[in-house]
């Protein structure tokens, strides 16, 4: 496993971002503590964060928010810990805004930036009936004729 890992860290580029340039942070996927609310888990771009700090939240429809970060959360390997702060190029937890969603920027109050919004489409669900013309209809079933479709 050790040259594997020396590979990896030998050939895997570190993330592109300055922890100089203001904050750029994007939510990509949202949790909930019962305790603490709606958590958004996001990636930064560029800049630091720390716990306590005043933000912007920047939704998807451009509607901006002033918060503060209530709780800076860290992952090493599937451990969550709480951290006082972090850079550019971490996945980070956060929580103070409880309207924070997926796609949403949070960026630096003096200077706010916000990424590009991301879309994601709704879920569908396609339901088709008709009648059961398969080779073994009528060999179950109460409903299988085109006359007991609308019962179903």
């Amino acid at each position: 496993m050790t040259p594997l890992l020396d590979l990896i860290v030998d050939e895997v580029p570190s993330p592109s971002g300055s922890d100089d340039a203001g904050l750029q942070l994007q939510v990509f996927n949202l949790s909930h503590d019962s305790f603490i609310g709606k958590i958004g888990i996001a990636r930064i771009f560029n800049g630091t964060i720390s716990m306590g700090e005043n933000v912007l939240l920047v939704k998807a429809d451009g509607e901006k928010v002033k918060g503060r970060v209530s709780k800076l959360i860290g992952f090493k390997g599937l451990e969550r810990t709480e951290i006082a702060q972090a850079e550019a190029g971490d996945i980070v937890a956060i929580a103070g805004f409880n309207d924070i969603d997926v796609g949403d920027s949070v960026c630096d109050v003096k200077n706010p930036v916000a990424l590009d919004p991301m879309h994601v489409e709704e879920p569908t669900l396609t339901v088709i009936f008709s009648v059961n013309d398969s080779p073994l209809a009528g060999q179950e079933g109460k409903h299988v004729t085109s006359n007991k479709l609308r019962d179903r």
